[in-house]
């Protein structure tokens, strides 16, 4: 199995919280197939910023805004947290 840190317990750790963030995406996925709301994939609403700042959520330009942050944040970790080496 694919280490993800050196320490045991936060080995253990970090794969708990990316199990539980994977239900999280399938719980998504599941709520979008029933309702069929597009703000489900909101990313200030994945990561629960609307319950601070709700309007962060509400319109297209929200929707927009959600996107360009996701592909900003894949980008940078892609860019700076990813062995380069590998394909």
């Amino acid at each position: 199995m694919l280490k993800i840190c050196r320490n045991r317990f936060l080995d253990a750790l970090c794969k708990f919280v990316l199990f539980s963030a994977f239900l999280h995406v399938i719980a998504i996925v599941v709520f979008f197939i029933l309702k069929r709301d597009v703000i489900a994939f909101n990313y200030f609403h994945i990561i629960s910023a609307h319950l601070v700042f709700p309007d962060l959520i509400r319109g297209w330009f929200a929707q927009v805004i959600s996107f360009v942050i996701m592909i900003v944040l894949y980008i940078i970790i892609f860019s700076f947290y990813t062995d380069k080496q590998k394909p």
